[in-house]
């Protein structure tokens, strides 16, 4: 179970429907709602948070996970926009 302060990623998932069915309960992965998109071949691709254990459960169950950013790349743009509104 991953907690609060788990570091996460920004990932694209992409995968058959019924292989990302459980994703919007599934431990350390937030979606990000809006994001669902079908592609042409019939696969669906999501953007998500996701924590390590998260991205690599995903992997191994063979559903293509791409990391956009990483944690530190996340808090770098983070501290960047917190700086921007103090």
């Amino acid at each position: 179970m991953s907690s609060p302060s788990d570091p996460v990623s920004s990932v694209l998932i992409a995968g058959a429907s019924e292989s990302l069915s459980g994703l919007a309960t599934a431990d350390g992965i937030d979606l990000v709602r809006g994001s669902a998109s079908e592609q042409a071949d019939q696969t669906w691709t999501v953007v998500a948070y996701a924590t390590q254990a998260a991205i690599t459960s995903l992997q191994n169950s063979g559903i293509d996970v791409t990391v956009l950013a990483d944690p530190a790349t996340l808090q770098a743009r983070w501290d960047t926009v917190q700086g921007q509104v103090e």
